[in-house]
């Protein structure tokens, strides 16, 4: 099942996000480079409404894991009905902060050549609209991940994402090439998403038509939940704040420029969100059963395959980013200023990546403590560095900021997730062997592709064609050098075997 999941998540994320590639050149082209920043703008500002979850969604995924793996789904129905309460009722309150604070952050945050504050102001009211409209869809994924119906969940994201971007394309093109359309066409997409998921989220489940609100069921998981606030909320800063940071100090020109670079790099979490999906509620169901040899599989092999493939396509990024862009945007110029963007924020997000396997494994165990730890540690570097390197050398300076925090973060998380959760398995050994090979194998393989295309005058195609070789190269190498890390046929490979009934699944 792990497998399919995997793959249905896979095919998923990457369908979503080629499509959401394809549709920014033409939004730049129809919008301007201004009005994309300020779609990157309303991205940042829709991640950091997250907090307002109160960490209920991966509270309800952890709990449906649970309830599934118990067999209790009477549980699992009356905790969603009464988490739809309050998750609805925070859509409402959203919508009306982000109506009442529009004027203020048109006036006061944003800054633009090509919009006056009027309009700013009006766009950034229907963000609040757009987010609104969407908040719902969180709890009804969590759900679905939970029950590890991940097929439908994938099926559900690939459709909607098509809907949100190529109906924006058709209403800038046809109906009204304003920034304003846009967003309306998203509060639409937004809102019939949230139906959807919501419909096949509760025929998981098995829909009760006489479960009510229950308090007692909120209070039930407030324990893990007032855990996850905290774990939440620090992530959220700790990922978006660059963002909020750049969005101050640069203009809408610069920022939109860094937000595309934000989009490309981002296409790493095609690779990262099905792997953490499929992995956390098979965490769980080895910790509900006692199962510590079948965790600690899991770990070792899900973090070198992760590992693996990021570090790969982080590669392609940083030697093939302007061809790339070129081809994409049909603006060389553009591509030039973005591509070194890229590679950093390509190389930071490859790293960070991997340590969702132990982040899975510590939600899994309901061990908050430990990422609420790394991320607050993290923050009292992060605003400084940003800040500083920002000023000093622009929005280059912004992306060297990315790189070096998700390094300190690895460091970091490893330490203190095997000291503090897992002391009995070797964190020095495992991230020599799971992390430290892909990664020491993909800078070299880097170094010797970024000497051979500095020897001479390339064409695009022989660029690519290298770099395809590079990259089979990379993969081949990290395999050769520990092969049973990728063996996916034994009893030993969590990856393949049911954590309660030991039955072999594909």
């Amino acid at each position: 099942m792990l497998v399919r999941n995997v793959a249905a998540g896979l095919a998923s994320s990457i369908g979503a996000a080629l499509i959401g590639l394809a549709v920014v050149p033409v939004y730049i082209r129809l919008l301007g480079i201004e009005a994309y920043g300020l779609i990157g703008f309303f991205f940042t500002l829709q991640a950091l409404f997250q907090i307002l979850d109160l960490g209920l969604a991966p509270t309800v995924n952890r709990e449906v894991a649970l309830a599934s793996a118990g067999n209790d789904l009477g549980r699992a129905r009356v905790l969603l009905h009464s988490m739809s309460v309050v998750y609805w009722s925070v859509a409402c309150l959203i919508g009306m902060l982000l109506f009442l604070t529009a004027p203020m952050i048109a006036s006061h945050w944003l800054k633009s050549k090509s919009f006056s504050s009027e309009t700013l102001s009006q766009v950034v009211a229907m963000m609040g609209v757009v987010i609104a409209a969407r908040w719902p869809i969180a709890l009804y994924q969590a759900t679905l991940i939970g029950r590890q119906r991940l097929v439908a969940h994938s099926a559900i994201t690939l459709g909607m994402a098509a809907v949100a971007a190529l109906g924006a394309v058709v209403t800038l093109s046809f109906v009204s090439t304003t920034v304003s359309a846009f967003f309306l066409w998203q509060a639409i997409a937004g809102i019939s998403y949230a139906l959807i998921s919501r419909s096949v989220a509760w025929r998981s489940i098995g829909k009760d038509r006489k479960v009510r609100f229950s308090l007692p069921a909120l209070k039930s998981v407030w324990k893990f939940s007032s855990g996850m606030i905290v774990l939440t909320a620090a992530g959220l800063v700790f990922s978006q704040l660059d963002k909020v940071i750049l969005s101050k100090l640069l203009g809408l020109a610069e920022f939109g420029q860094y937000m595309l670079a934000a989009v490309v790099a981002g296409a790493l979490g095609t690779v990262i969100s099905p792997f953490y999906n499929a992995v956390f509620p098979r965490f769980a169901g080895y910790v509900a059963a006692g199962d510590a040899r079948g965790a600690r599989d899991l770990y070792e092999r899900a973090t070198r395959l992760i590992a693996t493939i990021l570090f790969t396509l982080a590669l392609v990024l940083v030697l093939f980013s302007e061809d790339l862009i070129a081809l994409w945007t049909g603006n060389s110029e553009l591509a030039r200023a973005v591509a070194p963007i890229v590679a950093l924020l390509a190389a930071g997000t490859a790293l960070h990546g991997t340590m969702y396997i132990p982040h899975a494994l510590m939600l899994a165990k309901g061990k908050v403590g430990v990422p609420i730890a790394t991320n607050l540690i993290l923050l009292i570097v992060v605003v400084p560095m940003i800040a500083t390197l920002t000023v000093r050398f622009g929005v280059v300076g912004g992306a060297w900021a990315w790189l070096i925090l998700h390094a300190l973060y690895v460091v970091i998380a490893t330490t203190l997730t095997h000291r503090c959760v897992v002391p009995e398995w070797s964190g020095l050994t495992w991230f020599a062997r799971e992390i430290g090979i892909p990664l020491a194998v993909t800078c070299l393989v880097g170094a010797a592709g970024y000497f051979i295309l500095g020897t001479g005058e390339w064409t695009k195609a022989a660029r690519f064609g290298l770099v395809f070789a590079l990259a089979v190269a990379n993969v081949s190498l990290i395999v050769s050098a520990s092969p049973t890390s990728f063996r996916i046929g034994s009893r030993r490979s969590s990856l393949s075997v049911h954590p309660s009934t030991g039955e072999e699944s594909s």
